[in-house]
């Protein structure tokens, strides 16, 4: 009999270890841009400025215009597409272009959203893996598959899931990609995995910086469970399932993270890894407790692991407003869906991305944050947390 461990408590409601934010140097860290003044995420239709700054009259009248539209996307070769939505308009500083990302986008739905998202972050030094859920229709898989073929460096994964809530299929989508990413066998440092609700609240070259100081650490949530919590999971062991292997300590944490490629190369080759994934084959919503199981049990000696008491590695890779964190959004199974009325709080956040964003219900905040992002690209706004 399988067992499913169940979501006993939230995130918010479980003992988060201490940490403490690193001076990661941020400050000034800007990229040139070709186009600065002509470019895909001006936003002319509102004052994206007002909302950063919390003016009242101004994101009342944005807020009661509920925006859920972004400019649609022009039917173009792709020589064209990447000219005229600034794809190609970045000169690329000499830290950035030696220190290449791996990137997993985990896509369903959406289209428009997940080529903002992709132009955001794309960089032609960089690597980007598209899992396009198996459950998405047909003319879905076909834009987003016309999207990767205008550039060389984003690809289609390999194998394709049919992604289930919670379920092991979630897990799988990143793994596949991760294998992927190891046989094309290019010279990135790390790898980040995001859905297409998430976007990006730093720079590439800012993202770079935050890598470089993690000195080939992960950078992966880790959550000490409560007594209460640690009870439920050994009577579910006991009675409905084996234990986990290798005797390891089970810990939460979240489905995304940022890994090391030593990290990565292991965790796909390595046979304890491979034998806790099938462990987790029967757990609920599986992602949540892999990636940090096999980063916070330092017996298993994984490339990059850190302990769970270590406070000098504070989690950078996403911000989600929980429960009892501030959100002017909506709100959905506990997480925040952001609103403009998040943005002065967004551009503060210390994480290189914020989840979640949706088109469909804000779409003026993505467009705010895509202008915002591109400026500081430009030094027209401060760098830095």
């Amino acid at each position: 009999m399988c067992c499913v461990l169940i979501y006993i408590q939230r995130f918010e409601n479980l003992k988060i270890k201490s940490r403490t934010v690193l001076d990661i140097g941020l400050a000034g860290i800007q990229s040139q841009v070709r186009n600065p003044l002509n470019h895909s995420f001006l936003v002319t239709d509102w004052n994206c400025s007002a909302f950063i700054h919390g003016k009242r009259s101004e994101t009342k009248r944005a807020v009661k215009a509920k925006v859920r539209y972004m400019p649609s996307i022009q039917n173009l070769n792709c020589s064209e597409f990447r000219k005229v939505y600034g794809y190609d308009d970045y000169s690329i500083s000499e830290e950035e272009r030696n220190f290449p990302i791996a990137y997993n986008i985990l896509l369903h739905k959406d289209f428009i959203q997940a080529e903002f998202l992709l132009r955001a972050i794309y960089r032609p030094q960089n690597y980007y893996c598209v899992h396009v859920d198996g459950f998405s229709p047909p003319s879905y898989h076909e834009s987003v598959q016309k999207l990767a073929d205008c550039f060389e460096n984003v690809f289609i994964v390999s194998k394709t899931e049919n992604v289930t809530y919670a379920g092991f299929s979630r897990l799988q989508a990143d793994l596949n990609c991760m294998k992927d990413h190891l046989n094309q066998d290019k010279p990135w440092k790390y790898l980040l995995n995001i859905p297409g609700q998430q976007f990006p609240l730093k720079t590439n070259a800012e993202i770079v910086v935050i890598l470089k100081n993690l000195k080939n650490l992960n950078n992966i949530v880790g959550i000490t469970i409560t007594s209460q919590f640690r009870k439920k999971l050994v009577d579910c062991f006991e009675n409905k399932h084996l234990p986990p292997p290798h005797n390891v300590t089970i810990y939460k944490g979240s489905a995304y993270g940022v890994f090391s490629r030593q990290f990565v190369d292991w965790i796909i080759n390595n046979k304890k890894a491979r034998d806790l994934l099938k462990w987790c084959r029967d757990v609920y919503s599986p992602d949540e407790y892999y990636w940090a199981t096999l980063n916070y049990n330092l017996r298993l000696h994984a490339p990059g692991s850190n302990s769970i008491d270590d406070e000098t590695n504070p989690f950078l890779a996403v911000y989600v407003a929980w429960k009892y964190s501030e959100c002017y959004g909506s709100r959905n199974k506990g997480y925040c869906t952001f609103s403009v009325r998040d943005l002065p709080t967004l551009v503060k956040r210390p994480e290189m991305f914020a989840n979640k964003l949706r088109i469909n219900y804000d779409a003026l905040t993505l467009r705010c944050l895509g202008e915002w992002v591109y400026n500081k690209t430009l030094g027209l706004v401060p760098s830095g947390v």
